[in-house]
């Protein structure tokens, strides 16, 4: 698809696996705050004083490991 693009275009493929391989990791961020604020993809038990008990995961604080993930 993208070497689609580049041709219909007339881009440098180069230039814009730039543009993607900068953008992506932007978006996989805002996608993984966006599983902390919806309590999704809790990490596993913790006693660390920064664990968190998410709604549905049972009352046991866990790593909010989608945040440094």
């Amino acid at each position: 698809a993208i070497l689609l693009f580049c041709k219909r275009r007339r881009k440098s493929v180069l230039q814009v696996g730039d543009i993607v391989a900068a953008a992506t990791p932007i978006g996989l961020g805002f996608g993984r705050i966006g599983n902390f604020i919806n309590g999704e993809l809790w990490g596993r038990v913790t006693d660390a004083p920064w664990g968190m008990v998410f709604p549905g995961a049972g009352s046991l604080p866990r790593h909010p490991s989608q945040l440094y993930e």
